[in-house]
């Protein structure tokens, strides 16, 4: 899957109430649940302009990508607005389908509240 290096084009993905925890801790719940699904791990190809292009440190794989590494940042971001957590990411049919994934789990959980967007 290529997928842009860098992009700052990101798309409200769901807005999240957290009932159990810190609403700031949410990334790391919800990338601790998604590592489970298979799109986690789906193989990526770093592009710019449509080429190829080999960074250090890059990201192998969409939750990687998404999440982050250590000298990468990722693409996921969320803002605390009030008792909700907004979610931000690329707008990508596979990052809502593993977004959305984690966050039913969460929710069957009892650690959040959300609806699909």
């Amino acid at each position: 899957m290529k997928v842009p290096a860098r992009t700052n084009d990101l798309v409200e993905v769901a807005k999240v109430k957290v009932l159990k925890g810190d609403p700031f801790e949410l990334k790391f719940a919800i990338r601790t649940v998604a590592r489970e699904n298979s799109l986690y791990h789906q193989p990526v190809e770093l592009v710019i302009g449509g080429r190829p292009v080999s960074l250090p440190n890059a990201p192998k794989t969409l939750g990687q990508w998404l999440f982050g590494l250590p000298d990468y940042a990722g693409h996921y971001r969320q803002r605390v607005e009030g008792d909700e957590v907004v979610i931000l990411a690329p707008d990508l049919p596979e990052m809502k389908e593993l977004l959305y994934g984690a966050l039913q789990k969460l929710k069957e959980e009892g650690l959040v509240e959300w609806g699909a967007r």
